[in-house]
């Protein structure tokens, strides 16, 4: 098995009334653990979880998921969770769970059920009833029980109280499959999730700043990663 999840040859991506999101990039993107695609707004982060997602095709360059070019014959190997809420406000949370059970082939319906005790919610429950930081929940918990080679989360943390935010990233220290896949967190505040991250990519005007392990890269510079990627991001 490679020791990449993804491979990015060259790409580009532009836009009609855009400049370039994504600018003649090359690199790789390890298989297994947490990654956090770090990044202020309008540096890329989004546009790069569409490629992977093969949402968006690239202007120039290849794409490449579990070894094979990303088209629609490979968007079974990827689950991308956008900003909002794919739900239907009318369904209660089993309804919700067994309807992702019912569309997605990858879906892990026990682990869905596991995960909705521990969280202590009444499956019966409307989606619609939920706070914001319960709906967030809920699509991670979705995702988290999607079971392919490459997961990908874009800002699930923004607009989040603190403590929804932390909660969050409780379930994805629980819950997450590291060792048999690769989760992409994209976020803009590097602080409130550095200590759950094996290893980052950092954005800036649509080109990668930097990338590697975290372990590897406090012990290379000598210094904690805010300060490093601060730094990079100057």
């Amino acid at each position: 098995m490679s020791n990449f999840v993804a491979e990015l040859n060259g790409v580009t991506k532009s836009y009609k009334f855009w400049n370039k999101a994504i600018e003649d990039q090359s690199f790789q993107i390890p298989y297994s653990g947490m990654v956090g695609l770090i990044g202020s707004n309008a540096s890329g982060k989004t546009t790069l979880l569409h490629l992977l997602a093969g949402l968006t095709k690239p202007s120039k360059g290849e794409v490449y998921v579990a070894g094979q070019k990303m088209d629609y014959k490979n968007l079974h190997q990827v689950a991308f969770f956008a900003a909002e809420y794919p739900f239907y406000p009318f369904m209660t949370i089993e309804e919700t769970l067994r309807y992702a059970n019912g569309i997605y082939p990858d879906f892990s319906y026990e682990k869905a059920e596991q995960m909705r005790k521990d969280l202590g919610w009444n499956p019966s429950f409307r989606v619609k009833d939920l706070s914001r930081g319960n709906k967030e929940l809920l699509k991670v918990l979705i995702g988290l029980c999607r079971r392919v080679p490459l997961l990908l989360f874009d800002e699930p943390l923004s607009g989040l109280d603190p403590i929804a935010r932390k909660h969050i990233m409780k379930l994805f220290a629980k819950y997450a499959e590291v060792e048999e896949q690769t989760i992409i967190l994209s976020y803009h505040e590097l602080y409130e999730i550095d200590s759950y991250l094996d290893y980052v990519i950092v954005l800036k005007n649509g080109r990668v700043e930097k990338t590697g392990w975290v372990e590897d890269i406090r012990e290379e510079e000598g210094k904690g990663l805010m300060d490093i990627l601060m730094e990079v991001a100057q």
